[in-house]
């Protein structure tokens, strides 16, 4: 194959997965006698990983399960939704703690700094401990927003 025929190649299927409804199919083996089972949700939520937040998608439930699903489903994304916040809670809570650590070991190196090594530990004990700050909240609790908004759009999508 050359170069145009690779690219229209890419052109078509880019046109048709553009056009294609998502799906997310749970069948029987995700339930049990009180309803989804943990691994059921869990594959929703593997699933879901690889369905864009602009995209749309259909979850397909085998006949008869709809309100065994729905409950099971808001029961799931509620306590995840829950844990998420404390999450977000402990994230925030760390990282002005190490902020605030890294903030004051930078004033000690102005304070104390008589020696050259003194100086550069000083120096980089503090930007450690305001990277790790800031790695919390640019990058930890982005991804954590992700998952939320994810839930959301999750339950969102079945029929209330």
């Amino acid at each position: 194959m050359n170069k145009k025929e690779f690219k229209h190649l890419e052109r078509t299927l880019i046109n048709s997965y553009e056009k294609k409804n998502d799906k997310i199919i749970v069948d029987n083996n995700d339930f049990d006698e009180d309803g989804l089972t943990i691994e059921g949700f869990s594959k929703i939520k593997q699933k879901l990983e690889y369905v864009s937040i602009d995209d749309t998608f259909d979850i397909v439930v085998s006949n008869k399960k709809d309100e065994v699903f729905r409950n099971s489903l808001i029961h799931y994304v509620s306590k995840e939704l829950f844990i998420i916040k404390k999450q977000k809670d402990r994230i925030n809570k760390f990282s002005i703690i190490f902020l605030l650590i890294g903030i004051l070991v930078m004033i000690f190196y102005y304070l104390f700094s008589k020696t050259y090594f003194l100086s550069e530990l000083f120096i980089i004990i503090s930007w450690v401990f305001i990277w790790a700050a800031v790695e919390k909240i640019f990058f930890e609790k982005a991804a954590l927003k992700r998952n939320r908004i994810k839930l959301l759009i999750l339950i969102s999508s079945v029929k209330m």
